[in-house]
């Protein structure tokens, strides 16, 4: 839902089969974000069938980005979310508020 320049969306991905994709997991954004990284949010509610994680997941987007890298965050760091963290049956669920570019 976009009301002016701010957006709200929320989503969940559900995996049936892992496939092949490699790399840092994102999340594509329905606008870009605009530049002020302060009005951006975004919230796990719910994961389950995660392995290896460290720490717990949450969401980052750069300003002007189109999606938000998941990522988790431990006692000392902040670490990616990658493809090795997923499983055959993957269900996160998630929200994302922020201010669109436009």
């Amino acid at each position: 839902v976009k009301v002016g320049r701010t957006v709200n969306a929320w989503g969940r991905i559900l995996l049936t089969a892992k496939g092949s994709s490699t790399g840092q997991a994102a999340i594509g954004l329905p606008f870009t974000t605009g530049t002020l990284a302060a009005f951006y949010g975004m919230q796990i509610q719910y994961f389950e069938n995660l392995t290896g994680l460290t720490g717990v997941p949450s969401g980052s987007a750069a300003s002007s980005g189109t999606t938000a890298a998941l990522v988790q965050s431990g006692a000392a760091s902040i670490a990616s979310v990658a493809d090795t963290n997923f499983t055959n049956t993957s269900d996160i669920r998630f929200s994302i508020h922020y201010a669109a570019s436009a």
